[in-house]
């Protein structure tokens, strides 16, 4: 590659480069939230704060392999590896394997990582 002199546009398209991968990276780092992680042990009830709502996780059968959620919202966003049934305001956890120490990791809302231990 052939050397160039620094002219003063190329010098302005540098800087104002520079400066808005700066801009947009302290932006994101200003702006970040991160996910909160619980661990709720299912030997007794457990209890968390969602969004300023108290909801409860107990299991449901006497293995332990249903998990209940009381009470739920409709509007919020539920990922779970195993399967999800909504009725009402109850929200029921079907994991996909009921031979593990865990029941796995609920994450609600994409802020809040609650992990299922049996």
């Amino acid at each position: 590659m052939a050397a160039e002199k620094l002219t003063k546009h190329r010098l302005a398209q540098i800087l104002i480069t520079l400066s808005l991968l700066l801009v947009a990276f302290f932006w994101r780092t200003v702006t970040y939230e991160g996910m909160t992680t619980v661990e709720c042990d299912l030997k007794t009830n457990c209890s968390l704060f969602v969004n300023d709502q108290k909801i409860t996780v107990t299991k449901d059968n006497k293995d332990g392999t249903v998990i209940t959620l009381q009470p739920t919202l409709t509007d919020w966003d539920l990922k779970y590896d195993g399967e999800i049934v909504t009725s009402g305001d109850t929200t029921t956890l079907i994991p996909l394997h009921n031979n593990s120490a865990t029941a796995g990791t609920l994450t609600i809302n994409k802020t809040l990582k609650v992990e299922l231990k049996l």
